[in-house]
């Protein structure tokens, strides 16, 4: 038995803020800087105390500041996981400083928050060694083996943004590889390392450039995908051009051709002469006034017509009558070698009539009018004067 072993005991109640870190996103399956999101939103500053660790192990309290109802410390430190450390599952060692992690927790406090408690983690010195451990062999082993082959020229595109350009649509990984000239393998294979965040930053700025433009309604993504042509434009009003992509909105819409003239084809031709567009409109103008005085004059003969057709006045009306009496009695006169007249009756006339539908002319109309002739032509055959002419022989 040691001399220290109680002093080693106490140490082992409290575990180093990265060690924590660590822990919840091994045990999560999560990224650091959601670990740090998620701790924040719970107030997880505000329930924690933070713990300083001399050399000899003795642990001191920090207390809250009269101007803080947070922990200063913890706040500091998920502030900087959550900016510095992008798309990792771990915090490498060497970062503990540049962090501010250099401080420590006490088990028996964490295990009393409830945010902590939702997330179900081992909060033993044995757990914190074991992931402590895996993080530092991958520190050792790993890290050192990502590789990205940059783009020798940035303006030509490369072999994976050419496959790109084929693609109907686009999910968010997609479109932001499609900026960075990666592959989604890439991506895939080394998302959660400590320095993805070093290595893909451009992929990083891209893919979050997306999310922030969606969440502003700059662009929309249904289904989580953008169609090739809606990504081609946004690009293009941002200031982004991928040659052979999206170039083709630098072509400025045809112009109209404006007063061309056209070429001779053969000069012996005589010139067409020159037009004098106001003389012509003049004499447009003369002619559209003639053209709306005829029919005017058109209108009001027409109207004259149909008001005689409607009403005739008494003296035409007999001597429309009479013609008609002296014609049924002509049609039924004897004519002709034969003797024979052209009708044997008036019923004859009116059935030929009747047959024809001549203007709707029906049999009873026809007998009412027939009646009215011969009545009229029997009347101007009694008058003095045409008695006289009667009495003369022919």
């Amino acid at each position: 038995m040691s001399v220290l072993d109680d002093e080693v005991f106490q140490g082992k109640k409290y575990i180093l803020a990265v060690d924590f870190i660590n822990l919840a996103a091994s045990t999560t399956k999560d990224y650091i800087d959601d670990i740090a999101s998620y701790l924040v939103l719970n107030n997880f500053d505000k329930e924690v105390s933070s713990y300083l660790m001399d050399k000899y192990s003795r642990v001191t309290r920090v207390e809250h500041s009269q101007s803080h109802d947070y922990d200063v410390n913890t706040r500091n430190f998920l502030e900087n996981c959550h900016s510095k450390v992008i798309l990792s599952k771990s915090i490498s060692l060497r970062l503990i400083n540049d962090l501010k992690g250099d401080f420590y927790y006490s088990y028996e406090e964490l295990e009393s928050i409830g945010c902590i408690k939702k997330l179900k983690l081992e909060l033993t010195a044995e757990a914190a060694r074991v992931v402590r451990d895996k993080v530092r062999k991958y520190d050792e082993n790993e890290i050192h083996f990502i590789y990205r082959k940059p783009i020798d020229k940035p303006e030509e595109p490369n072999a994976w943004q050419l496959n790109y350009f084929k693609l109907e649509r686009f999910d968010i990984k997609t479109a932001a590889c499609l900026l960075a000239g990666i592959e989604v393998r890439l991506i895939d294979e080394h998302e959660g390392e400590s320095l993805f965040a070093e290595v893909f930053a451009d992929y990083i700025s891209y893919k979050l450039m997306f999310e922030l433009a969606i969440d502003n309604n700059e662009v929309s993504f249904d289904d989580d995908l953008i169609t090739s042509e809606d990504l081609q434009k946004y690009l293009f009003r941002i200031g982004y051009v991928l040659k052979g992509f999206n170039d083709w909105l630098r072509i400025e819409p045809a112009k109209p051709l404006v007063d061309v003239q056209l070429p001779v084809i053969d000069s012996s031709l005589p010139k067409t002469p020159k037009v004098d567009h106001d003389e012509f409109t003049e004499k447009y103008e003369v002619l559209k006034k003639k053209h709306e005085s005829l029919n005017k004059e058109f209108d009001k003969i027409k109207k004259q017509l149909m008001d005689a057709t409607v009403e005739l006045d008494d003296n035409t009306a007999a001597s429309y009558q009479t013609t008609i009496g002296i014609l049924l009695e002509i049609m039924k006169a004897p004519k002709g070698t034969e003797d024979k007249p052209a009708f044997p009756s008036e019923a004859a006339i009116i059935g030929l009539a009747t047959e024809e539908a001549i203007f709707r002319q029906g049999k009873t109309s026809l007998e009412n009018r027939f009646g009215v002739a011969k009545e009229a032509l029997a009347n101007e055959r009694k008058k003095p004067h045409n008695l006289k002419r009667s009495s003369n022989p022919r």
